[in-house]
């Protein structure tokens, strides 16, 4: 095992055989991982087939494998003009169907708490490339013309994966982003896509699946101490499991998504290190957080959070009263001014009234007289 720790994160390198039944793990590397990019979740192929079997809802794709899926994603980026960061195109292969056709998938990522809603309009921009790009590629093989009476498009799946908190308010047909959508609707696309929140199931239900997407979106679910909590009391069992049955490469991405959730929980380097230590070791579930106090940490800091804005509150709330108390005793020196013309007087009411000292009265006196 070799391990190299800084100041600030830690990288090591786990070559430890499994235990049990898990399978060895020689070059798992934890820290010096930037936050998740789901981008890199999807271009894994058994991750993306196990999510569309389990979470595409078509029996058309129930069966579908790794080896059926082919990433053109570069393509239609360099069809687009443009790079969208968390976009994903696949072209699926059924082999089932008599007739050699695939089926597209454009996946759109959206892991922000804010709506973008625009999703619509964005998937019928790659809707509309991907059956450009294919009539084309059919006329250069001599498959057929686009013109011919019995020139056929593929079918194109959009989905939309979203892993903020917030309800999903976009709009899911694209005709409800065109003025007068009612007069022209016999003349607007209209398409709607899957929507897959991954807020809207339990760990329960994302565990049914028992594959290793699940658990990744059982982590990605994780967003406050009770969630956390919700997290560490699943079936322990059937999470140890999914580890240890899961690739190298896949316990990479689930390490790898595990220290981007420690650092954003503010857990320390040594406490994110050891826990998965633990995990890419064999241990047991129930002892890989035993020693973390990651979401106490973070429910201190919320707390420290709330007393300094009801603090600062605070503090206004005696700014205000002080601005008007100074108010009150300069009216009460113009007063004096204007009925007596007695500086005494006005430094004796306010001794009386103002609750200043001698010293303090006079000079109050002579700055605003």
């Amino acid at each position: 095992m070799a391990e190299k720790l800084n100041t600030d994160v830690a990288e090591t390198t786990v070559g430890e055989a499994g235990h049990g039944n898990a399978p060895e793990k020689e070059e798992i590397h934890i820290g010096q991982v930037r936050d998740v990019n789901n981008k890199e979740v999807f271009k894994n192929h058994v991750l993306c087939a196990q999510f569309l079997r389990d979470y595409a809802g078509l029996d058309i794709l129930s069966n579908v494998q790794p080896e059926d899926i082919e990433d053109v994603t570069d393509r239609y980026y360099m069809y687009l003009g443009v790079e969208f960061e968390a976009d994903t195109v696949k072209r699926i292969r059924i082999p089932e169907l008599k007739q050699d056709v695939p089926i597209y998938l454009v996946s759109l990522i959206e892991h922000k708490s804010k709506v973008d809603y625009n999703v619509s309009m964005q998937l019928l921009r790659y809707m509309v490339c991907i059956w450009d790009d294919y009539a084309k590629t059919m006329k250069d093989k001599n498959l057929g013309l686009c013109s011919g009476k019995d020139f056929r498009y593929p079918p194109i799946f959009p989905i939309v994966y979203y892993e903020g908190t917030g309800e999903w308010t976009a709009a899911m047909n694209v005709s409800e982003r065109i003025f007068m959508n009612e007069i022209f609707a016999s003349y607007i696309p209209n398409f709607t896509y899957r929507l897959v929140n991954v807020h809207q199931y339990t760990n329960e239900q994302l565990l049914i699946h028992e594959d290793e997407m699940s658990l990744l979106m059982m982590i990605n679910r994780i967003q406050t101490p009770q969630d956390f909590n919700d997290f560490i009391n699943s079936n322990q069992e059937e999470i140890r499991g999914i580890v240890d049955k899961a690739s190298e490469s896949i316990v990479q991405i689930i390490v790898n998504a595990f220290w981007s959730l420690f650092m954003k929980m503010q857990v320390s380097v040594k406490e994110a290190t050891d826990c998965l230590k633990k995990m890419i070791g064999g241990s047991q579930m129930g002892n890989w957080f035993e020693n973390m106090e990651a979401m106490n940490i973070q429910e201190e800091r919320a707390k420290t959070k709330a007393a300094e804005e009801n603090l600062a509150k605070a503090e206004e709330k005696l700014g205000e009263a002080e601005t008007k108390l100074q108010e009150s005793q300069k009216s009460i020196v113009q007063l004096v001014k204007e009925l007596a013309g007695d500086k005494t007087l006005a430094v004796q009411k306010l001794m009386e009234d103002g609750h200043m000292t001698k010293e303090e009265a006079e000079a109050f006196v002579e700055r605003n007289w």
